[in-house]
């Protein structure tokens, strides 16, 4: 029976072991489908690949990849091993602790010098090792491991596993013949993995068929734990014609280091060493499940049936969910339960019954949703007081494809962003991300290891961080705004500051979108890559990445004039090209009032020092005598200087701004007289 402490921690699976057996039929299912007897035939050796990985490295799903497509190009004669271990394992704050107790053991005797690593057998391949142990880089696994399946074995192994549902414990039954004399002595490892992990994980793009729907990472043949111990259980008996029988249990905890444990994802490996070092050969088997006399098996899975938002501006959404019978015997009645972004979960009793195959669709009541990234979860469980029986295989919960929602009442100009209200890890309220940004975010000083602000001209604590050093070419990051309403105004204009510099000739690109249909469609409004982007000498350094001095900074413009009386939504793009760090901030969109006209055009009003340390001074070329009035705000919108009827003479005139008082930052100069205004920035740095 699925608990409701574990509702919303099951995932999809669509090839989920569901072989499960009553204990009435349990001798005769597993004769018509054992492992065991072991072959007495000679065989070629079979390969064990331990794949030392992380959830912060960024290159680990691209082993992945590779890992599990070697596996299937060979099934059956290829077992993967995934092992947490190193520092891209060690878990942040509110992270899963994927690590074992065995991993850093293994990992250290194979002489990786980089992640994702992996050993083939544990063996020595010269001239593809990556330092002198047995760890190779990805790109040599299926070269090595090629190689080992052509080789003769002198001994076959045979394994199989039975779980009691009831005690959960783990019947493990063994057997190794020597077709051939062997080693004096060799280890004997049982391996317990597990698929269907739901976590986080760093460069999870690069192997896109493990990304869930709510943006997470499917981690499979994860090691959770080795049942002989860490080196195996000796076996002396290696004659050519000797059988090994062994039987091991394990009873199967809950969780192990706090993440579950479902007993239809875990999978058995057997594999016998020379020692620590020279696996000889391995093998799986199957994992069957014994149920209580007279249970009937159900095996329920869930899946979104709600149609993706085709808009960013919904402001309620229709959960529904479809609920599949993949077993045999029908089930009297079931439980469902969706969840919004991990809140409070809603429930429906379904007390129709639903026939073996069979698959029904149902409707959840409309529910709001504000601005934000979202994500619905579903999950289905049996009826408590029943006599079925469910083993819970990973696919009892699904999700929805994530979908972001902006607010639904758009803001007026100015709308400024300095992100210095950002949460660690996260943009602010009214910013959103779109697209993979697990290398892109908002950081301040401390979190780059930087000596002074990162902010814009060196005026604040926080920019937003591309991280091109550490991203693939053609990886992309965005972040949008709520929509921006620019109706009733004359011209418009976007304003932001960037700083950058390529590695290596490299053309990393920063882009700006606008959508004036809720991000149905996009038009790319500004674009500027390598050269034309670089605002900095580059690093060149493979030790260290750019960090921007405050001279590294400049101010980019973008005029909107084609998107007057609309409302729009603004999104900024950054594109890889595996080069260096793009850092952008203090995004300001602002607009002139309808009936406003400008008072100077840019020849004829211009402001010195900016940046200015302390005053600054504003040079008008008027063309007739004239009051004016002259304000200065933050990018707030907030008045901090005024200066009303301001005599200036036909030709040119300077004014003093004494701005000594204002703290660091971007301002606004704005000079107006009647209806018509003129507005500078200016940028104070002490």
């Amino acid at each position: 029976m699925i608990t409701l402490a574990a509702l919303f921690y099951t995932l999809n699976n669509n090839d989920m072991k569901r072989i499960i057996l009553s204990t009435v039929s349990l001798l005769a299912s597993v004769a018509a489908m054992a492992q065991l007897p072991v072959s007495t035939t000679p065989e070629n050796r079979n390969v064990i690949l331990e794949e030392f990985t992380g959830i912060h490295c960024t290159y680990c799903p691209d082993g992945h990849k590779r890992a599990s497509a070697f596996a299937n190009a060979n099934a059956g004669d290829v077992f993967l091993l995934n092992i947490h271990t190193g520092g891209y394992a060690t878990p942040a704050a509110g992270e899963p602790d994927f690590r074992t107790t065995f991993g850093s053991a293994i990992a250290g005797q194979s002489g990786l010098t980089g992640y994702p690593a992996g050993t083939i057998n544990r063996h020595l391949f010269s001239g593809m090792q990556q330092g002198s142990g047995t760890a190779m880089s990805r790109g040599d696994w299926a070269t090595a491991g090629g190689q080992v399946l052509t080789q003769a074995s002198y001994v076959n192994i045979a394994v199989e596993a039975d779980i009691n549902v009831t005690t959960r414990v783990m019947t493990i039954d063994l057997e190794a013949y020597f077709t051939a004399a062997g080693a004096s002595s060799v280890n004997l490892n049982v391996a317990i993995t597990q698929d269907n992990i739901e976590g986080p994980q760093t460069g999870m793009s690069a192997n896109p068929t493990s990304i869930l729907p709510n943006g997470k990472y499917n981690h499979g043949h994860m090691l959770r734990h080795l049942v002989t111990g860490q080196w195996g259980d000796v076996v002396t008996t290696t004659t050519m014609g000797t059988t090994v029988t062994k039987q091991y249990t394990w009873t199967i905890p809950a969780d192990i280091n706090g993440v579950p444990v479902e007993i239809g994802d875990l999978n058995v490996v057997a594999f016998l060493v020379e020692g620590q070092q020279e696996v000889v050969t391995g093998n799986g088997g199957p994992v069957t499940f014994t149920i209580p006399s007279g249970s009937s098996l159900i095996d329920l899975e869930s899946a979104n049936g709600m149609t993706a938002p085709s808009s960013y501006c919904i402001t309620s959404i229709t959960p529904e969910i479809t609920v599949t019978n993949k077993e045999t015997a029908s089930c009297a009645g079931y439980k469902i339960g969706y969840s919004i972004d991990g809140g409070t979960a809603v429930f429906q009793t379904i007390n129709t019954a639903l026939a073996g195959g069979a698959s029904a669709t149902h409707t959840f009541s409309a529910a709001t949703v504000a601005g934000g990234k979202h994500v619905v979860n579903y999950t289905v469980e049996l009826l408590s007081g029943n006599n079925d029986v469910e083993i819970k295989t990973g696919n009892n919960g699904s999700s929805a494809n994530a979908f972001l929602t902006v607010n639904p009442t758009a803001v007026a100009t100015p709308k400024t962003e300095s992100f210095e209200s950002a949460a660690t890890g996260a943009f602010p309220v009214g910013t959103y991300v779109d697209g993979d940004m697990s290398n892109f975010n908002v950081v301040q000083a401390s979190d780059i290891s930087a000596t002074t602000p990162v902010g814009g001209y060196g005026l604040s604590d926080k920019a937003v961080f591309f991280y091109f050093w550490n991203n693939p070419a053609g990886k992309t990051g965005s972040f949008f705004f709520d929509k921006i309403n620019l109706s009733g105004k004359s011209d418009a204009v976007l304003t932001m500051d960037h700083a950058y510099t390529s590695f290596q000739g490299s053309k990393d690109k920063l882009e700006v979108f606008i959508s004036d249909d809720c991000g149905a469609t996009w038009v790319s409004a500004w674009s500027k890559s390598g050269a034309a982007l670089k605002t900095a000498d580059e690093v060149n350094s493979n030790t260290k990445f750019f960090r921007p001095a405050i001279t590294d900074w400049v101010t980019d413009t973008i005029f909107l004039n084609n998107y007057i009386d609309k409302e729009i939504l603004v999104k900024v793009t950054g594109t890889s090209d595996f080069g260096d760090v793009l850092y952008v901030d203090n995004v300001n969109v602002n607009g002139t009032p309808l009936g406003v006209k400008e008072l100077f055009n840019s020849n004829d009003i211009s402001m010195y020092p900016n940046p200015t340390s302390g005053n600054a001074t504003l040079t008008l070329n008027s063309s007739d005598n004239q009051n004016v009035s002259i304000r200065v705000y933050d990018l707030s919108g907030r008045n901090v200087l005024m200066i009303n009827n301001q005599s200036l003479n036909s030709g040119k005139n300077t004014v003093r701004l004494n701005t000594e008082n204002l703290n660091n930052g971007v301002y606004f100069v704005e000079v107006s007289s009647n209806s018509q205004s003129s507005t500078l920035r200016l940028i104070i740095q002490k």
